[in-house]
């Protein structure tokens, strides 16, 4: 039992971390508490005789009351506090929801993984405008919320979202991982509706999608079977899209949503990106695990800061010489030769070109941001032979990543060892992370370093056996 006579104290959040077995909390002396958390313990019923000792200003007045991750089963308790207006019961084991539905106070209302399966309880609380019930058992939502704003209702198998019709305020959905095979499920009139997360379902068709006009962040990533993208057309306020691990192939919709900023369409079909020399906007671009040759069209796209083609196929960076706010390039494991044209770039700070066929570094070298290469990442399974620049010098934070580090310095050879070698250490059947750092060396071949590395690797493997 824990008993607080705090006079002046009126909020009580994150206090009870280290009680993770308090069984009665008594806050009946604190008449100024207005906020409470009491996360986490063993309760399994919020009314539970001697559970929770609470004095009548506290039912008044308290209007944020968290019992998050409590087991709980059942919540009567909080049918007392009327002027609640936030109320966090996320993760815990609830089924029942009826005694909430006399909080008709409240704005925020978290309910996420839980049990439940019915919430017609919550048809009473108009005042809602933001309710979390993902990861529960909810099929069907027919309730009538007008002033919801925010509903994430994702992790559900979901079978009719009619209730929505009648929120017409609402601004984000999120359906991620519901097992919805295309968005009619979605009322049409959800016109203000500006964020859709469709991630992760079985969606094939999204027709429908034409109907939400005022969209600009669309996730629908993880629909494998997604190939038409052709409504997108409609969809021309759109600043963010991701469409990755989907099937598609054709992104000429894209022209139309020239007000696009950030755009994946990593481990998908495409090989075409033409259609992006007209996203003038675009800031962030992911093309990572694609078939993806020809980066012609990205010559245009002036405001690029980010750009992803690890996995390409891409040989020739000449489209990317002028475009001057670039900040970040990833270019792991493509089939880059000539990195000439990305020297230039005086707004490049972070760089992969790991796993290509790179002969000449002294471009790289010569980059006034460069000084040195700091980072390359090797899979020791992989048996293509590349020449490897000097000049790399891995930093302490970067030394923690890897499993063995193998430094050459003219003729000496050596294993670099860190205090926290068990932290980092992976299954022997697993791939393994090494970092090979060259000083002073020219015309060092892989297959040398893999000789060397062979050896280091098997010694290691001696040592912690």
């Amino acid at each position: 039992m824990l008993q607080l006579e705090f006079k002046n104290t009126n909020e009580l959040c994150d206090h009870f971390k280290q009680f993770k077995r308090l069984e009665i909390l008594d806050v009946q002396y604190l008449k100024n508490l207005l906020k409470l958390n009491a996360s986490p313990n063993v309760w399994t019923d919020a009314s539970q005789q001697g559970l929770l000792s609470v004095n009548q200003e506290f039912v008044k007045r308290t209007n944020d009351f968290t019992l998050y991750g409590q087991k709980l089963q059942l919540i009567h308790l909080v049918s007392f506090l009327s002027n609640l207006t936030k109320l966090d019961l996320d993760n815990n084991n609830i089924s029942d929801i009826s005694a909430i539905s006399c909080l008709k106070n409240l704005r925020m209302l978290y309910l996420s993984k839980n049990c439940i399966v019915d919430v017609s309880a919550l048809e009473n609380l108009s005042n809602l405008i933001k309710l979390h019930l993902s990861s529960n058992n909810v099929t069907l939502f027919k309730i009538a919320l007008p002033n919801l704003v925010e509903l994430h209702i994702g992790q559900n198998l979901l079978e009719d979202l009619s209730g929505l019709a009648h929120s017409t305020k609402l601004v984000l959905l999120d359906l991620q991982e519901t097992k919805i095979i295309n968005l009619n499920i979605i009322p049409s009139q959800l016109q203000n509706l500006i964020i859709l997360m469709t991630s992760m379902n079985d969606i094939s068709e999204i027709k429908h999608i034409s109907k939400f006009l005022n969209l600009e962040l669309l996730y629908l990533n993880s629909n494998q079977k997604l190939k038409d993208i052709d409504s997108l057309q409609y969809c021309t306020k759109i600043t963010q899209l991701n469409l990755k691990d989907t099937s598609i192939a054709n992104i000429q919709p894209l022209t139309y949503c020239s007000k696009l900023i950030q755009l994946n369409f990593s481990n998908t079909c495409v090989t075409d990106i033409k259609p992006l020399r007209y996203l003038k906007h675009l800031q962030n671009l992911i093309l990572d695990n694609t078939n993806i040759s020809d980066i012609w069209a990205l010559q245009f796209l002036k405001n690029l800061t980010k750009l992803n083609l690890n996995s390409t196929k891409v040989i020739d960076l000449h489209p990317l010489q002028h475009l001057y706010k670039l900040e970040q390039i990833q270019l792991n494991n493509a089939r880059v030769q000539d990195v000439s044209p990305l020297q230039n770039l005086t707004a490049l700070d972070q760089l992969d070109i790991s796993i290509n066929y790179i002969s000449n570094w002294n471009p790289i070298k010569q980059h006034k941001n460069f000084p040195e290469i700091k980072e390359f990442d090797f899979d020791f399974y992989y048996k293509e032979k590349y020449q490897i620049g000097d000049q790399m010098t891995p930093s302490e934070n970067e030394r923690k990543y890897y499993d063995i580090i193998l430094s050459i310095h003219n003729s000496q050879t050596y294993i670099e060892k860190f205090q926290n070698k068990n932290k980092f250490r992976m299954s022997l059947v697993q791939k393994r992370r090494y970092l090979i750092t060259v000083f002073n060396n020219h015309n060092i071949q892989m297959n040398m370093l893999l000789d060397k590395l062979a050896y280091f690797i098997e010694y290691s493997i001696t040592q912690s056996q």
